[in-house]
């Protein structure tokens, strides 16, 4: 640990900041200081309240949800040390009648070379794939694409990692970590021998480059980048390994759910090699932004028991394309930074006694999933799907259609409206109710400070 440090710190000397959402604050906000200006702290939090309702009816209940509601605080020192922590408050649920709260972010960020680079160490968000890398509160639509379920409950982990861009290269951007491979609030076990041998560290690497600072073209993006993680799960038969699970863009139903890799009497399979790569691109100009990914998501182990011995090499797979267009004029290029998008900011806020109106911008996005490499007759824990209710047949393929308009008031405030349309492979059976499509709409206000 102590030379993965000091590696970290000379690789921190090579890199420069980028200014990442998902990485620091946003820059205003409610901040307050000591008289002698060496302490600064900044409440930081959002809200979003979302408005779903479904069709055909009886599969999914149509919901007010609180979808996100975050508080938290970020204390800075002498501008070289920052400690932040944000904790998730709309945990509840149907099937839980108590509230509770759960860290989402919890980490210290060592600034001694800013403007050159940042070190964090603590629970934080793994630069992975474009869409991801981006702020919750940021989304083009009200939610990421199909190909966000791949990363399971890895978006947050718990691990160390470093931020920046070389200076000598202009446009490029990486990311590097080093975590646990365990998720959101969970550390390594000590359960069993198996789960201990699965306890190496997981790698997350993210590497992009914007062409346009090649051509000198600040009014442009031309964004290409890559991502890779690798790391091994415990699939011990006390906590058995399950594959990404796929819900529809819309949180409907759940169409796609693998059964675990291991039974849960015996010792009856291998620890899971896990890897997942994103491809990535963007191409903005003005008011209009074309962008792009495609996901794999890899699992390979052997099955040892029942007989005959099986090896799995499976493979999900999954990707998207939208087109945007801020309607109000404002440029993308104009938040586009370190490798990601940012705020939008509009031209001109709305203000009471004032001529704005802020921003308005339309969309549509095609996703695709694919995991025919699971399927209902596969071999048992190693590539079959299950039939767990609510679905109680599910389908291993989808594709989703989204149309949707946002309207920003002011950098901290948005309205989002989405129709998603996803069309099953095969039929879906959800609580006795047989799906060919989900048809969803969806509405969000939201603020953030």
């Amino acid at each position: 640990m102590i030379s993965l440090l000091l590696l970290s710190s000379l690789l921190a000397n090579l890199v420069q900041d980028t200014g990442k959402a998902t990485t620091r604050p946003p820059a205003d906000g409610v901040r307050m200081g000591s008289a002698d200006g060496r302490w600064q702290a900044q409440l930081i939090g959002r809200l979003q309240f979302d408005v779903r309702s479904f069709e055909p009816a009886g599969a999914t209940p149509d919901v007010f949800s609180l979808r996100r509601i975050r508080f938290g605080t970020s204390v800075t020192y002498d501008n070289a040390y920052t400690f932040v922590l944000e904790g998730e408050y709309g945990t509840g649920n149907a099937a839980t009648t108590t509230q509770t709260v759960s860290l989402v972010t919890g980490y210290l960020a060592f600034d001694w070379f800013r403007p050159s680079g940042r070190l964090l160490v603590g629970q934080l968000r793994p630069s992975f794939g474009l869409e991801n890398t981006g702020s919750d509160n940021l989304t083009d639509f009200t939610e990421r694409s199909l190909q966000f379920g791949l990363l399971q409950n890895l978006a947050y982990d718990r691990g160390i990692a470093i931020v920046g861009a070389p200076t000598r290269l202009p446009g490029l951007a990486y990311s590097f970590a080093v975590t646990n491979g365990t998720g959101t609030n969970t550390e390594e076990q000590s359960g069993s021998a198996q789960a201990i041998a699965a306890d190496g560290k997981m790698v997350t690497l993210r590497v992009a480059q914007n062409l346009a600072a090649w051509l000198k073209d600040p009014q442009a993006v031309y964004h290409v980048g890559v991502s890779y993680k690798k790391g091994a799960a415990a699939n011990s038969p006390g906590s058995p390994y399950t594959a990404a699970a796929i819900q529809t863009e819309g949180r409907g139903i759940t169409f796609f759910t693998p059964q675990s890799f291991n039974a849960t009497n015996g010792v009856t399979a291998t620890n899971i090699d896990r890897r997942l790569v994103a491809w990535e691109g963007s191409v903005a100009k003005g008011p209009i932004k074309l962008q792009g990914e495609y996901w794999t998501a890899k699992y390979r182990g052997t099955r040892e028991a029942p007989t005959p011995r099986s090896r799995y090499d499976l493979q999900l797979e999954a990707g998207y394309i939208e087109l945007l267009w801020m309607i109000t004029g404002e440029r993308f290029a104009g938040w586009y930074q370190g490798g990601q998008y940012g705020r939008i900011r509009p031209r001109r806020d709305l203000h009471a006694g004032h001529s704005g109106w802020g921003a308005l911008q339309a969309g549509a996005r095609y996703s695709t999933f694919d995991g025919s490499q699971f399927d209902l007759t596969g071999p048992t824990n190693a590539g079959r799907l299950a039939t767990a209710a609510p679905t109680t047949q599910p389908t291993n393929r989808a594709q989703a259609w989204t149309a949707g308009i946002t309207w920003v008031p002011n950098p901290f405030t948005r309205l989002v409206f989405n129709y998603v349309h996803t069309r099953f492979e095969t039929p879906v059976v959800v609580s006795g109710v047989a799906l060919a499509h989900e048809n969803a709409l969806v509405a969000r206000a939201q603020i953030d400070f």
